[in-house]
């Protein structure tokens, strides 16, 4: 005597399989528990009762497959059956899986962190200059630079750099305006981050060696630059031949110039 037991989960039969404990497990031990009390031969013969579980393809129009899954998505969504009407080992609440808990609260800080994004004034900011949550760009660009360069990026990229602009706006200096442009032209002129890469008049050598090369006719923007890798090194590149941030950065030049 041999009944057979069909299901669409591969994941439950490979759980079936496995002798060393796992995520699940305990959900194993019940079924075969159970199966072994059902199946138990009420016959004192020599006749040995084994189950067989069989992989049968799921929304393949199999009647008795398709009856299933419309029990299970009834019972998921209308909640249990009555416990007298339960398995056993049914009647207690099943143990929670530490890893489904773990993912679901890693989930749900996630849609948190991005709807509380969403509302953020920084968000505008961020999306001025192409990027995006969860800054994947950032993170891959991240491991191509050193430290200091790194450090340089996200500063850039908040507005937290230290130039005139920034400085004033912190009380550290009294005049925010650029310094370079007031000297030669008097020009009261305010050092923001755009100011300093794009339109500085003093840097435009080292920004037409870099900046502009690399740019080859697109528009000047921070998002442009930071597209790729070789953007964010001749960014990093016209920053150190300008020196301008050297005392705060050291020489941030890309490791093959």
């Amino acid at each position: 005597m041999c009944p057979s037991i069909y299901t669409d989960s591969q994941s439950a039969i490979c759980l079936l399989k496995q002798r060393k404990p796992a995520a699940g497990y305990h959900l194993k031990e019940k079924f075969t528990t159970t199966l072994s009390h059902a199946i138990e031969n009420p016959v004192a013969t020599e006749e040995t009762i084994r189950a067989k579980i069989r992989w049968i393809p799921g929304h393949a129009k199999i009647p008795g497959n398709e009856a299933a899954d419309k029990e299970a998505k009834k019972a998921a969504k209308d909640g249990s059956s009555p416990k007298d009407q339960l398995p056993p080992a049914l009647h207690k609440r099943l143990p929670f899986s530490v890893k489904a808990h773990r993912s679901s609260v890693v989930n749900k800080i996630g849609e948190e962190w991005r709807s509380d994004w969403e509302e953020s004034p920084r968000k505008a900011m961020f999306d001025a200059m192409g990027e995006s949550f969860p800054f994947k760009t950032h993170h891959e660009l991240s491991r191509t630079l050193t430290r200091a360069q790194t450090s340089l990026l996200l500063q850039l990229r908040t507005g937290h750099v230290p130039l005139n602009k920034y400085l004033h706006r912190i009380g550290k200096i009294e005049s925010s305006r650029c310094e370079a442009c007031w000297n030669s032209h008097e020009e009261e002129i305010p050092e923001t981050t755009t100011h300093y890469l794009f339109e500085c008049r003093k840097y435009r050598t080292e920004r037409t060696q870099t900046i502009d090369n690399y740019l080859s006719g697109s528009p000047r923007t921070l998002g442009n630059l930071l597209g790729d890798e070789k953007g964010a090194k001749s960014l990093m590149r016209y920053i150190a031949r300008t020196k301008r941030l050297k005392a705060t950065f050291g020489n941030v030049t890309p490791s093959k110039d």
